[in-house]
């Protein structure tokens, strides 16, 4: 499902060639990132995110989750229903700007789309829910390359839209963050060689019900590694920053099955968008360090 292609790989080279010849504007990011120096020995940036919390049968979410335990979610927001076969996955994508290790390494953007199943069983003697990354996509070479290599993460190129933001307006309010996978993208009227991963058309809503405060303590639970049995790692993500202007928003989701294992289409998908900034570990511990 996951399967890796050196062929997709150099046609991201190119594509990657090819866009430093036209110098991003600073004003079309989001705000710095402003902890890189007081956690200098892990992975900082500022992440301009979007996270939905989805529904799929129960089946799907396990076979999703490497066949592991899934917990009853908890802390779930009154509106927001689960049906007895269902659980939810977890969709995290936008632009991660001035990215740090060490306060040497330096990437200054980065376009990112992650799948979780969170409420997951990571220590066989304890009901600790952690949350199980599945996949990510990103639209740099060199950070799927370390995924995979350092930590045994599911992580792949692929083509996003916009190409240099955490979403694009398409219409008076309408906002859009789309992915695609594949060898060739199509920047002409010609056809690409590639299939949609995932596509998103929201706006701004107060129908939505998921709290900026639920969806947090979601993404900062401590998550298994993909490839591994038992190393698990842990995200912060404070919005301490006057640019953070966190918002609930509604809107549809597909997903191809590239991505998720098959297609879905959310048609009332609920989610939370915001700036954070992003500190993460450079190495995982045993699962059982975080219970």
């Amino acid at each position: 499902m996951f399967a890796f292609s050196w062929a997709i790989l150099l046609a991201l080279i190119l594509t990657a060639a090819a866009g430093n010849a036209n110098p991003i504007r600073l004003d079309k990011r989001q705000g710095p990132n402003t902890v890189s120096w007081e956690y200098p020995n892990s992975q900082t940036g500022a992440f301009n995110f979007t996270t939905w919390l989805l529904p799929v049968p129960k089946v799907d979410a396990q076979k999703l989750a490497g066949g592991r335990t899934l917990l009853a979610p908890k802390d779930l927001p009154p509106g927001f229903h689960l049906k007895k076969d269902e659980h939810a996955i977890m969709i995290t994508g936008g632009l991660y700007s001035d990215m740090r290790q060490f306060n040497m390494l330096s990437i200054p953007e980065e376009l990112g789309l992650h799948l979780y199943v969170p409420w997951v069983k990571a220590v066989e003697s304890s009901d600790v829910p952690f949350t199980y990354h599945v996949v990510s996509f990103f639209n740099q070479i060199i950070p799927p390359i370390i995924g995979n290599l350092l930590q045994g993460s599911n992580a792949y190129p692929a083509f996003f839209d916009p190409k240099h933001a955490a979403y694009k307006a398409i219409g008076k309010g309408i906002l859009s963050f789309n992915v695609d996978v594949g060898l060739l993208e199509n920047n002409l009227d010609g056809p690409g060689l590639t299939s949609p991963a995932f596509q998103s058309t929201f706006s701004r809503s107060a129908a939505a019900k998921l709290p900026v405060k639920n969806i947090l303590k979601l993404m900062e639970t401590p998550y298994i590694w993909s490839g591994h049995k038992n190393t698990c790692g842990k995200q912060h993500f404070p919005m301490k920053d006057s640019f953070a202007n966190p918002f609930r928003v509604k809107g549809l989701v597909n997903t191809g099955s590239a991505f998720t294992g098959k297609h879905y289409t959310f048609p009332e998908a609920q989610g939370v968008t915001g700036t954070a900034q992003w500190i993460t570990g450079v190495k995982g511990y045993p699962c059982e360090h975080f219970v």
